[in-house]
């Protein structure tokens, strides 16, 4: 069988088990094994092909991986879950807010939170409208609109 073959088999291969692993890694080996196939039409040394697999890897990993990551998994409002989707939303005073003295509740999309202000020397009143910037356990930290 010729090297190309072998090479064409093994790209062929690492494609395959790049469908079943996340993170765009093994389908850089399949990039220096087509390198490499391409290589073994023109050079018959096993050896110089090796090393045309290897740096092929290497550029790939160095160069083309950290561009596939940025545009497969953009950070977007869609990835958020839970309490992340909190964040912008605006809410009801329902309880006065102060931390001072550790009071405060809030509603927000029909769920009752704790609640404190970003800046301690500002308080909430019943009924105003506040916004969420922070998320911390159970409770969040809000400021004016």
């Amino acid at each position: 069988m010729e090297l190309w073959i072998i090479w064409l088999i093994i790209a062929i291969a690492l494609i395959i088990f790049e469908i079943f692993t996340p993170g765009f890694l093994i389908s850089i080996f399949s990039i220096g094994s087509i390198a490499s196939m391409i290589s073994a039409f023109f050079i018959k040394n096993i050896y110089v092909q090796i090393l045309i697999f290897a740096i092929m890897n290497l550029l790939a990993f160095i160069f083309l991986r950290p561009l596939f990551l940025k545009i497969v998994y953009k950070e977007t409002n869609q990835n958020k879950t839970n309490t992340d989707l909190l964040i912008g939303k605006k809410g009801k005073v329902i309880e006065k807010v102060d931390n001072i003295s550790g009071t405060g509740r809030i509603k927000i999309q029909g769920i009752d939170w704790k609640a404190i202000s970003i800046e301690d020397n500002i308080t909430f009143e019943i009924d105003e409208i506040a916004e969420v910037v922070k998320v911390e356990g159970a409770k969040v930290i809000i400021k004016k609109v």
